[in-house]
């Protein structure tokens, strides 16, 4: 266990079972009646960026469902964690999720992105849909974890409620809000959308929204509640280059620069990858 409480207890365990499941049946290539070593094949080369916390108690499970150790990519600013889970025989960075998704090496895999914040829905959590927009492709499973009822600043749930003709924007699921803000962020280009009748915003809603096929979650620790949304990233290839288009006059990509402080970032993931190609060459090796 390093730098804080352990995340060790049956309600996160029983969430983490939770979260995994749903990454796994959002994989490109999956179906229900798929067959256990079919499904361990359909696994083995994924590649999934993750937030170890103190006892990366997420790679054993994801482990044991058929991803390769050598594909388990751990992200955390803290410098012990990185060196408990390298010295454990795993590979690591040290950075933040969103640092590490805006310089991604290119050409590398990322099939999953697994962002357990465990914090509010502010401008640091905002700035993933621009950042992801940047670097995902079709097919990513993205998996998002956020603390209920601590936003610094609410205007962008206000905004999405006055945008999107939906009850649910009025839920306090910060997973849902963090769905909705990335639809917001694909019709934000359109100028049209304002223009639009309610009806009309309610159907291309439900359209993007089923696209995203999103699914949720929340449980409570203590005395907090948290909230999950498991999703498959729709866009890619010259439609994502549309996308990225638009999203550059998104409000929260002005203050991506800001916020988001690279620490020789690239230097540190070309490393990462060094080390896992070599892992994985020594895996098939042995085998």
């Amino acid at each position: 266990m390093l730098g804080q409480a352990s995340y060790d207890s049956g309600t996160k365990q029983t969430w983490r079972g939770w979260q995994w499941n749903r990454i796994v049946e959002h994989l490109p290539g999956y179906h229900p009646r798929i067959g256990a070593a079919a499904l361990k094949r359909l696994c083995a080369d994924k590649v999934a960026v993750y937030l170890p916390g103190p006892d990366d108690l997420d790679r054993p499970l994801v482990i044991s469902k058929g991803f390769r150790n050598e594909n388990l990519i751990a992200v955390d600013v803290c410098p012990e964690r990185v060196k408990g889970v390298r010295k454990a025989g795993g590979i690591a960075v040290c950075g933040t999720l969103q640092e590490t998704i805006l310089n991604w090496p290119e050409g590398m895999p990322l099939d999953v992105v697994v962002a357990d914040m465990c914090g509010g829905f502010n401008k640091t959590i905002q700035c993933m849909i621009p950042i992801m927009h940047s670097t995902l492709d079709v097919g990513t499973v993205v998996a998002v974890n956020l603390l209920r009822g601590r936003d610094a600043d609410n205007s962008v749930r206000k905004t999405m409620s006055e945008v999107y003709p939906s009850s649910e924007t009025a839920n306090k699921h910060r997973g849902i809000h963090f769905a909705y803000g990335v639809l917001a962020s694909v019709i934000h280009g359109d100028k049209r959308w304002p223009t639009f009748p309610l009806a009309e915003r309610a159907r291309i809603s439900a359209y993007l929204m089923a696209l995203v096929n999103p699914v949720f979650y929340n449980y409570k620790s203590g005395n907090n509640v948290y909230d999950s949304v498991v999703f498959g990233w729709p866009w890619g290839g010259s439609q994502a280059k549309v996308v990225r288009k638009e999203i550059k006059g998104y409000a929260v990509v002005n203050a991506v620069k800001s916020i988001i402080k690279t620490r020789n970032i690239r230097s540190r993931l070309s490393a990462m990858r060094a080390v896992r190609t070599q892992k994985l060459h020594r895996s098939r090796a042995a085998k």
